[in-house]
């Protein structure tokens, strides 16, 4: 019986060594988990950015603290400050509109680090946020107390100078930073597709 046949032949190898070239990055967590900090360091930095998520969502600084950040710019200012009798002053009134919210050094936001953690079972996992000891209370908020006084005793700068305050708990409002924002996922995804697609 005659008959036809259509012989085709594929050379598998470059795909096969693509495949195992995707198979180690994979195998290796570490690189990967990496890249995903490096995402969600960007992110964090971003809600430092924009005050909060949505953008300026955190609670509004108390104009006591913008007074006393604004007195300690230099003996000079603080002067001024405390001679004038009202805040309403220029120099003050632009301060306080360029006072960024947990950026007074930026200490805070300069001190999130991420650290790939050992794999719980099977699944790879990255821990990301601050070793300093008011990291915490400002994410999730919280009521300050004394733990020796009766009291806790701290200066504030007024127009009239400066005030020390007698208080037995001082809150904090929570200013969550360390916060999954809505673009996220797409980043982390393009990350990882960028990562595993190039050599």
């Amino acid at each position: 019986m005659d008959g036809v046949a259509l012989k085709i032949s594929v050379d598998s190898l470059p795909a096969i060594q693509r495949l195992r070239a995707v198979a180690s990055k994979v195998i290796d967590t570490v690189p990967l988990l990496k890249i995903a900090g490096e995402v969600m360091r960007d992110s964090i930095e971003q809600t430092f950015s924009e005050e909060g998520v949505p953008a300026g969502s955190w609670r509004r600084l108390h104009m006591s603290s913008i007074a006393t950040a604004y007195s300690q710019g230099g003996q000079k200012r603080k002067k001024a400050f405390v001679k004038r009798t009202g805040m309403a002053t220029k120099g003050f009134l632009s301060f306080a509109t360029k006072k960024k919210i947990l950026q007074g050094a930026g200490l805070l936001k300069n001190s999130i680090t991420y650290r790939p953690a050992s794999s719980l079972e099977g699944v790879a996992q990255l821990v990301i946020g601050s070793n300093l000891i008011y990291a915490r209370i400002h994410q999730l908020g919280g009521v300050i107390r004394p733990k020796i006084k009766k009291a806790l005793r701290f200066p504030i700068m007024t127009a009239a100078g400066v005030q020390w305050v007698t208080k037995r708990s001082v809150t904090i409002p929570a200013r969550p930073y360390l916060v999954i924002r809505p673009e996220d996922q797409r980043n982390l995804t393009e990350a990882v597709e960028d990562f595993l697609t190039n050599p």
